[in-house]
């Protein structure tokens, strides 16, 4: 049984966000008088590790003739 979304506790939505997964990504620049200094890019993904071993153990199998003996 789901809780209705005003129940939703944080405890309840990091599990969420864990087990599904979730990618930040922004930017920002830093200017002075119109001329651009500072380029900030951000890509974050937030996961849990077990999640993150269940997708890459099909890649590992499939690139398996990269590896060198």
């Amino acid at each position: 049984m789901l809780p209705s979304d005003a129940e939703l506790t944080l405890l309840e939505l990091t599990d969420r966000l864990l087990n599904r997964g979730v990618v930040l990504t922004g930017e920002a620049v830093i200017s002075v008088a119109g001329v651009d200094l500072i380029y900030l890019g951000l890509n974050v993904v937030l996961t849990s590790v077990e999640n993150l071993r269940k997708r890459r153990e099909p890649a590992a199998s499939r690139d398996h003739h990269l590896t060198t003996d």
